[in-house]
């Protein structure tokens, strides 16, 4: 294996660990309070309505309207919730990378001094 295929691999590995975090944080985001009581509302939109006598055809569409944006709210949050962890687990895991790979460098530079100074003192 060479150091492109390495890098490779590691890249879709935290890839692979950014969009299994992002998922599970951005479906908790997708029903907010927000989501939560606009839904509430258009409860309360129905029942007035319906103790006003309005026709249940004007009910049902005004209930279908309001759930149809109620979801469509959850879905937009949860797809920007989503990139933003997304993102911000990719910095996390390249900063994490970059201080392993900086770590390796440093650990083969001291053992190639320490070897070096072994054979010269033999």
């Amino acid at each position: 294996m060479d150091a492109t295929s390495i890098t490779k691999m590691i890249k879709e590995g935290m890839e692979n660990h950014a969009t299994k975090i992002a998922r599970e944080k951005s479906v908790r985001a997708k029903w907010d309070l927000d989501v939560a009581v606009f839904l509430f509302a258009i409860l309360i939109i129905v029942i007035i309505l319906n103790m006003q006598g309005v026709g249940i055809e004007f009910i049902a569409l005004a209930s279908i309207l309001g759930l149809s944006l109620g979801w469509l709210m959850g879905w937009y949050k949860g797809k920007k919730a989503f990139k933003e962890v997304f993102n911000e687990e990719m910095a996390k895991l390249d900063v994490d990378l970059e201080k392993m790979v900086q770590e390796e460098i440093d650990y083969r530079i001291r053992s190639h001094i320490r070897e070096s100074r072994n054979n010269k003192g033999e």
